[in-house]
Parts: C-alpha cells; sequence; structure tokens
C-alpha cells in the first residue's frame, strides 16, 4: 500500500510539472525515472521539495477518496491497444468499478442532433452492449449523452472519455448520466484531475477515443466537428471508420456524408456495427435492417409505420395521411404498440420505437417498376 501512495505521489508531481518530459518515464517507472535522473534535473529538484510531495500526498488521497485510481503504461491494466502509438499517454487517470474491453466501439456525433439521430444512436448502442460490446463516447451533449444512454438501457457497461479531469463533470448537467456510468462503467482522461474544459483539452479526448476502440461510427456531424477529428485519428490508428447516412439537406449531416467521400463503410443497422468490431459478418438476433423480430406484419400496420417517424407525430395527422378512420387507427396502434414498435406520447402524440425504424423504411420504399420482358430483346431466348 506504502508503495502504491508514492506511486501516486509520483504521478501527482510530474503531471502537474510542465517541464516533466513524458518520455522519461516511457521506459521506466515515474519513481525510478526521478530516482535515476541527474539531480540538476528540473523535475527531480521539484520532486525532492517537501512542500511539492506534501501537495502530491494531499491531492492523491482525495483522488483515491472520490474512487479514482491511476494506471501507468507498465501497469497490466494499461490498455494494449495503446502501447504501439507514439503518442500513448504515460498514464490514464481512472474512475468507475469497470475495466478496460477488449472489445469496444466508439460513438460519436454532433452535440446539436435531431431526435431522430439521437434515436437511432440509442438504437446501435443497445445492440452493440447487447452483443458484448461496450459503447464509448465522449459525455457531450447530443450524440455521445445518446450512446451512453442506450448502453445502459441495455444493461451493459459504457466508457466516457472526457476533455477534463476525470473529478469533473462536463457539462454539469450529464451529472446523473455520468453517475449511472461509474456504477458499472468507467471514466478515462489523459489530463491530470482538476483539468477545466478547455479547448485544445477535446482533441485529446477525441484521439484517446479512437485508439481504444475496434471501430468508430460518426452517426451525424457537420463539417467542422470533433467527430471528424475522432474519425480522422482512428484512420491513422488503423481503426475502421463508418458512418450513419444522412438527409443531405441538413447541415448537421454534412461532415458524417463527406466521409463517404473517403470510401468509409455506411453504418445501416447494428449488424454492420458489431462485424467491424469483431472482423467478419455477423449475424445479431433481432437486429437486421429489414426485420420485425421474425414477424411478419399486416399490411395495414406496415403502411401505419410508414408514416410514423422517430420524431413524435400528433394523433390527428396520422390519421389524415393514411385516410382511415379514428377507429381503425387505434386498432392498428395498439396492435404495434403491444409488439414494441410504437411509443405512445403525452399531448396525444406518438413515434416510432428504434426497432421500428428499418420495417418503416421498407414501408415507405416505392415498389420496383415490373416491366414486361421482351422476347424480341432477351439474349438468352434461343434463336430458331
Amino acid at each position: 500500500m506504502a508503495a502504491a501512495i508514492v506511486w501516486q505521489e509520483t504521478e501527482f508531481a510530474a503531471a502537474s510539472d510542465p517541464r516533466w518530459p513524458p518520455q522519461a518515464i516511457r521506459e521506466q517507472s515515474p519513481l525510478a525515472a526521478l530516482t535515476n535522473a541527474r539531480r540538476s534535473d528540473p523535475a527531480r529538484k521539484r520532486w525532492e521539495n517537501p512542500a511539492v510531495r506534501t501537495e502530491a500526498r494531499q491531492r492523491a488521497q482525495r483522488f483515491a477518496r472520490a474512487g479514482g485510481r491511476l494506471v501507468g503504461r507498465t501497469s497490466p491494466d494499461f490498455p494494449a491497444r495503446l502501447q504501439p502509438f507514439d503518442w500513448c499517454p504515460p498514464w490514464l487517470w481512472v474512475r468507475g468499478s469497470g475495466r478496460f474491453p477488449a472489445r469496444a466501439v466508439a460513438i460519436v456525433g454532433t452535440r446539436r442532433a435531431t431526435p431522430s439521430a439521437c434515436a437511432f444512436t440509442e438504437h446501435l448502442a443497445g445492440g452493440a452492449a447487447a452483443a458484448g460490446i461496450t459503447v464509448v463516447s465522449g459525455l457531450a451533449l447530443g450524440i455521445d449523452a445518446a450512446a451512453h444512454r442506450g448502453a445502459l438501457a441495455a444493461g451493459g457497461p459504457t466508457l466516457a472519455v472526457l476533455g477534463t479531469g476525470v473529478d469533473r463533470c462536463y457539462p454539469r448537467a450529464h451529472r446523473s448520466l455520468l453517475a449511472e456510468l461509474l456504477a458499472d462503467g468507467l471514466a478515462v482522461s489523459e489530463l491530470t484531475p482538476g483539468a477545466p474544459p478547455l479547448h485544445y483539452h477535446f482533441p485529446l479526448r477525441n484521439r484517446l477515443m479512437a485508439g481504444l476502440c475496434q471501430a468508430v461510427v460518426v452517426v451525424q456531424a457537420p463539417r467542422k466537428s470533433g467527430a471528424l477529428i475522432t474519425s480522422d485519428h482512428a484512420e491513422k490508428t488503423g481503426t475502421e471508420v463508418l458512418a450513419v447516412p444522412g438527409d443531405p439537406h441538413l447541415p448537421e449531416n454534412a461532415g458524417s456524408n463527406w466521409l463517404f467521400t473517403y470510401g468509409v463503410r455506411p453504418a445501416l443497422g447494428i449488424e454492420d456495427v458489431v462485424s467491424a468490431v469483431v472482423g467478419h459478418e455477423v449475424e445479431v438476433p433481432g437486429a437486421g435492417r429489414d426485420r420485425s423480430g421474425g414477424e411478419s406484419l399486416p399490411r395495414a400496420q406496415e403502411r401505419l409505420l410508414g408514416v410514423l417517424d422517430l420524431v413524435p407525430r400528433p394523433f390527428e395527422a396520422v390519421v389524415e395521411d393514411l385516410g382511415w378512420s379514428v377507429a381503425e387507427v387505434l386498432a392498428a396502434l395498439t396492435a404495434l404498440e403491444l409488439k414494441g414498435l410504437v411509443e405512445p406520447l403525452a399531448a396525444g402524440r406518438v413515434r416510432l420505437t428504434a426497432r421500428a425504424a428499418p420495417i418503416a423504411a421498407r414501408a415507405r420504399r416505392p415498389p420496383m417498376p415490373r416491366r414486361r420482358a421482351n422476347p424480341e430483346r432477351d439474349p438468352w431466348r434461343p434463336r430458331a
């Protein structure tokens, strides 16, 4: 225990000294690096100052009482995926009861996400968590928060990579989400505890997210977005990048759609995400793009799904679009609600659940035109 305290003190002292080069501890522990350093080394002089050691001890004890721990590069708990990179941090500051995952996917996007993008994010994150994959995101507003919530709703752990110290919560509105996340997951940062949310901290967060995962999914992002920084780091580290196609008329989709010009694979469903992580095509039960849990829906119910969306719609507008009687619409809605495909809301509104989105897309798809074959132009028709 004493050795662990000394190590923590050393870590705090080293991290708080801007003159302390991380390269000095890439080959050895921080304590050994300080011990072997020359007496003229500024870091060693700082560490030998009793006031600095006392401050480091107090900070280390406060951090430990808050549930935090330090994972150095030489620790067996350090993520193996980060070790080969030349930018690999010398240590990670960690909070939470979880462990670094063997399989992880980063789901990222804009803070100003549309409701339908957030709903689809929860759908992807929940499916990935159900398949045993840890969902990684940045605890920001919009897509990040939806990814964490989707994984938690599916009962899976999730990992938050922060652009601040792990003893802080940014934004403050996500304090309850962070507390729920820490019960079975992790909050991670390469920044010293107490570090504020400065603009140049978030590219470090995005780089760490890309390095921890086997795949990165960009759900919705404008042209200037931190999610594109994450995808850029993913490409440099050999991590597969996927993107969710979006409405080209919305500026929120400009960046994620732009990724397709570089050959990025589309993420159309949970199967795409899981196969990118495990490295081969898989079948995820109940997660197919055009499946409805293994059952075929009556034509009337499929048509009703086609006029609904992930964004809530008033009941009166649904009745008007279908041209049915109120009783017919209520009967179909009740049947779909029992199947978990629609969700009634307050003020007489209704919306699709994430599981129903692929079925609704199929219902809206126009039928392929059928052309009568011309026997005179049929190349396979045997000639006389």
